[in-house]
């Protein structure tokens, strides 16, 4: 297969989810930070991933960056999950795993060393999973800052011994010590497990974003617009967002301050490397539909067809609508 051209990929190694993408100014000069899962040596999926990284100044082109996270001898791999700016002050909230039960994870920061963020320092385990609690999975922190401005939220995602999918939240004032605050529940409606949850604000409204799908299996983005009540999340009707070979969306705030996902896109694969990363995607709202279209760095390679847009990157083709986003790929 064709090495796509405007899709993030590795020279060598395997890549899943994308992580942490933040557009950070240092001596007045901007860059966007993309982090992601990254198995270096190898082109299928392992337990041991790490946390890779690479720079751009656009969006387009990107330059490879020293990996910032590997495991260690306190856990077997390093998964997902988020990055957060306090005062400029950069940290990665991330899975900690262990290989005899890897669903069930423990959140651990890390810190960063330098300010061209290419040194990290792991620190303490935050979060574990409350005790009782009857989880099959329990990963993927998103920290944010809270509505009214004053703490912080982490949601995690998972799945109960019941069937359902489920979001567990803390709360924590400082990003150091953190609070169980309860538990959102899935119905029938929805798959097994929600991994990577994100509660983004889009068009004035709170909208929460999961990968929906069955524990070891594939899964979709879907969306529901959410009301907040204290530290509560009270969800409206779900929606699918994204179909085809997408898969583990992860927010992003640009230069100009507009809210976007960038998505894994699975089954992509050359010599000596496998996985991509979708263009970056911007959200808006239409009524009660959450919209997403290319970002305008990729102008000139958008196609249009009525209220559709298309691009084409080699083996990689995505196609944007009012219903959803669509990833295609091909040898």
């Amino acid at each position: 297969m064709s090495r796509p051209a405007l899709h993030h990929t590795v020279a060598s190694g395997w890549v899943n989810d994308p992580l942490g993408l933040t557009f950070h100014r240092h001596e007045h000069e901007g860059r966007y930070h993309l982090f992601f899962q990254y198995v270096p040596g190898r082109t299928t999926w392992d337990v041991g991933c790490h946390w890779g990284h690479a720079t751009s100044p656009d969006l387009v082109a990107w330059t490879a960056e020293p990996v910032a996270l590997s495991p260690d001898g306190d856990e077997d791999g390093v998964w997902s999950g988020s990055l957060v700016l306090d005062a400029d002050t950069p940290t990665i909230f991330y899975t900690a795993v262990d290989a005899d039960d890897p669903e069930i994870g423990r959140v651990r920061r890390a810190v960063a060393l330098d300010p061209d963020w290419r040194a990290w320092e792991k620190r303490d385990v935050v979060v574990r999973l409350p005790d009782g609690e009857p989880a099959v999975a329990f990963r993927d922190p998103f920290v944010y800052r809270s509505a009214n401005g004053e703490g912080w939220r982490m949601l995690l995602g998972g799945g109960l011994s019941d069937g359902r999918p489920a979001v567990w939240m803390f709360t924590s004032p400082d990003l150091l010590t953190w609070e169980y605050a309860g538990r959102l529940d899935g119905s029938g409606e929805s798959g097994s497990v929600w991994e990577c949850p994100m509660l983004l604000r889009v068009g004035g409204r709170s909208v929460l974003v999961v990968a929906d799908g069955e524990l070891g299996r594939g899964s979709h983005a879907s969306y529901a617009w959410v009301d907040e009540d204290g530290d509560q999340l009270v969800p409206g009707p779900w929606r699918r967002l994204s179909y085809g070979a997408y898969y583990a969306a992860s927010p992003f705030v640009d230069a100009d301050g507009r809210v976007g996902l960038v998505h894994w896109i699975r089954d992509v694969a050359g010599d000596g490397w496998a996985g991509a990363h979708s263009l970056p995607h911007l959200l808006s709202r239409e009524g009660d539909l959450l919209v997403a279209r290319p970002h305008p760095a990729f102008e000139a390679q958008t196609r249009r067809t009525g209220g559709v847009q298309v691009v084409v990157d080699g083996p990689v083709v995505e196609v944007f609508s009012p219903a959803g986003v669509l990833a295609v790929t091909s040898g």
